[in-house]
């Protein structure tokens, strides 16, 4: 530990120039696949082995894709509208390139509107406000509404995840029409599932509130005797590295870092640089182990999983504030120096998407967000770097 705080330090001192990566890891990057960092064969073992017990069907596997408004996939409808944009969202196509794979889970409003899912349907009161967890704030009501989430695939199990907290309050959830099940989410500061189950087929969970404050909750729905890899979609829009971190260490476990806890993914894909290159982030802030990129590290491998570190795509410099290519630049070379000192993996879409960090109108819909063509090819580059097997080198 000791010699990773003085690495850190003096990593502090000189990102934002060309030397933002120590020799030895300027070393490591020779000869490398371009774009693709420090997959070295040994370091994605968590995930191989979800993979492989996957396909044995003896359990399921998570992968969380933790990131901002262009994790979430916005503008990603054709004609860089939003509405339904969700399922053209990079992590949504990735999950057609894996094996035995499914997204039939949902996670936060993204910050969107519900007919940014088209599996989301809400009346009444019913919107997005409150606690800011993985994938945006949560739904919820303070009067009379309701909140429906419809699976594209048969399913059979809902688990269902909710915060408490002193504010909220009171919910029923039901499957379709059936009986219903109460939350109480007043209480400590706390992070909870509960499960239902039906006959397999298409089904709705719903969400009534009852009183006061409550939160509609994170939903994973699946066929319990089919074993998959589930692909969470977490973008958060308009997130930063600190959005992430925010008031860590727990006990508020419905933040992002306390339900990275709960979940224990297998492998957790951290896709922050955006945000936080454009309204600059201060780079020690960015990288440390209380606000930064470290935090995310540490907490998904205390899970027992594996991470992978990944840049955004570039943006287009001098539009709306945004940065210049070389400020853009000094994060993802940030990003890959904190990869290379925790021996994880780092896939730099920043540098792939563009031919060395350059916006390109082919590939993006506005100054930040790629259209449809861009985020399918992010999904095809971080396919490429989940086959069993892959290296870098």
């Amino acid at each position: 530990m000791r010699r990773f705080v003085i690495w850190l330090s003096a990593l502090c001192l000189i990102v934002g120039t060309a030397q933002a990566l120590t020799p030895t890891q300027r070393a490591l990057d020779a000869g490398h696949i371009r774009g693709y960092y420090n997959f070295n064969g040994t370091n994605l073992s968590h995930w191989l082995a979800a993979q492989a017990a996957v396909a044995a069907g003896t359990r399921n596997g998570k992968l969380a894709l933790v990131g901002d408004s262009t994790n979430a996939g916005h503008a990603a409808a054709p004609a860089c509208g939003t509405t339904n944009a969700l399922a053209y969202s990079w992590p949504h196509v990735l999950a057609t390139y894996i094996a035995n794979s499914s997204i039939s889970q949902h996670w936060g409003s993204h910050t969107e509107p519900s007919a940014f899912d088209s599996r989301v349907a809400v009346s009444g009161g019913t919107t997005a406000l409150g606690l800011t967890s993985v994938g945006g704030q949560f739904f919820g009501s303070s009067s009379a509404g309701t909140f429906g989430f419809t699976p594209l695939n048969n399913v059979d199990t809902f688990d269902v995840y909710y915060p408490s907290n002193s504010g909220l309050g009171a919910a029923t959830i039901q499957i379709d029409s059936g009986s219903t099940t109460s939350i109480n989410e007043v209480g400590s500061n706390n992070y909870t599932k509960v499960t239902l189950n039906a006959t397999l087929g298409s089904h709705t969970l719903n969400w009534n509130w009852v009183s006061s404050l409550p939160q509609v909750p994170h939903i994973v729905a699946y066929n319990s005797a089919v074993k998959e890899l589930q692909v969470m979609n977490m973008g958060n829009g308009g997130s930063k590295v600190g959005t992430w971190t925010a008031n860590y260490p727990l006990p508020n476990t419905w933040i992002p870092t306390g339900v990275l806890g709960v979940i224990q993914p297998d492998l957790t894909i951290v896709d922050l640089t955006v945000n936080d290159s454009n309204a600059p982030t201060a780079m020690p802030a960015y990288l440390n182990n209380t606000t930064g990129l470290q935090v995310l590290i540490n907490v998904a491998k205390a899970g027992g999983g594996d991470v992978i570190m990944m840049s955004g795509p570039p943006s287009e410099q001098g539009q709306g504030g945004v940065q210049n290519y070389n400020v853009q630049r000094q994060f993802s070379l940030g990003m890959r120096a904190v990869a290379y000192a925790n021996n994880i993996p780092m896939i730099d879409i920043w540098d792939m998407l563009g031919g060395g960090g350059q916006w390109v109108t082919g590939l993006m819909c506005d100054d930040l967000h790629p259209n449809q063509t861009g985020y399918a090819t992010i999904a095809s580059l971080t396919a490429a770097a989940l086959v069993n097997g892959f290296r870098s080198k």
